[in-house]
């Protein structure tokens, strides 16, 4: 019969060898989006789905852009789950216990961002916008038409692009957020304005088509361009964000609570071996 003991071993053997594997996967990606680039795209051309992404992404300046995100995601990633397996096989109890505290350190600041959250919502929401305000500063780059419709390869400006466009929202707070934007379109410049992707669309963007000219997806981006409210979104994207969670409050508690029960069981799991270890037991 396994002992507690050996349950634990085969539960972190296995949680963890995955958790390298997805850590070597994003490492290598990451690595060959930098020095190789070509061969993403091939890999990516076997997947039937890839075929039908839209002329809008410019999918080989995304790619390069997100690399370096990958690498270091990936290295964290492979470290905690070489310290998980190796520490489990070698039944080595320094690797287990600086696995343990990063398991901890990761589950108190999860508990803690909870608990902020459902006891202080304002000052909640007050810090979150400051920090998606202060990544506006590094919203660089802009929607441009010239065949057609293509989005920012920035991945800053990718994802506010994508969100705002999704949302139908603008800025952390309101348009106002944008201080000093400028954008180009058919040789002409509006300065102090508002991203593309804050004007009001005449329908839901689908980022699977094609779109031509800016006037197939905006009600009138001139106007837009000149921030007459009218023609921009009126909701702030903090508010949008809450608004699709609060839609999927079941789901979202859910995941929630499943993160953290995993992260509960693994705890458990590693003291169980640590202990049982420093004891000589089995």
């Amino acid at each position: 019969m396994c002992s507690c003991k050996c349950f634990s071993k085969i539960i972190l053997i296995v949680v963890n060898l995955i958790f390298l594997f997805a850590g070597g996967l994003m490492l290598s990606f990451g690595i060959i989006a930098k020095v190789r680039p070509e061969l993403i795209f091939k890999i990516l051309n076997v997947i039937p789905a890839f075929d039908k992404v839209s002329p809008a992404f410019d999918l080989a300046s995304i790619v390069n852009a997100s690399a370096v995100f990958m690498i270091v995601l990936g290295v964290v990633v492979f470290l905690i789950g070489f310290l998980g397996l190796f520490g489990a096989c070698c039944e080595n109890v320094c690797l287990l216990t600086t696995y343990l505290i990063v398991l901890i350190v990761v589950l108190c600041a999860e508990v803690a961002l909870i608990i902020f959250a459902a006891v202080s919502p304002e000052t909640f929401k007050n810090v979150i916008q400051d920090i998606m305000k202060k990544s506006l500063a590094k919203f660089n780059q802009d929607i441009t038409f010239n065949e057609a419709m293509t989005l920012p390869t920035n991945d800053v400006s990718l994802g506010w692009t994508v969100l705002q466009l999704e949302t139908k929202c603008c800025g952390a707070n309101n348009y106002s957020d944008y201080k000093g934007f400028s954008v180009t379109i058919y040789g002409r410049t509006y300065n102090d304005t508002v991203p593309l992707s804050c004007c009001t669309t005449k329908q839901d963007v689908d980022l699977t088509k094609t779109y031509r000219t800016p006037s197939d997806v905006f009600v009138n981006y001139e106007a837009c361009l000149r921030k007459e409210p009218a023609f921009i979104n009126s909701q702030n994207c903090y508010e949008s964000i809450y608004k699709l969670i609060k839609k999927s409050t079941a789901i979202a508690i859910g995941i929630a609570a499943g993160i953290v029960a995993a992260q509960s069981i693994l705890i458990t799991l590693t003291i169980c071996i640590c202990r049982a270890v420093k004891s000589g037991g089995d």
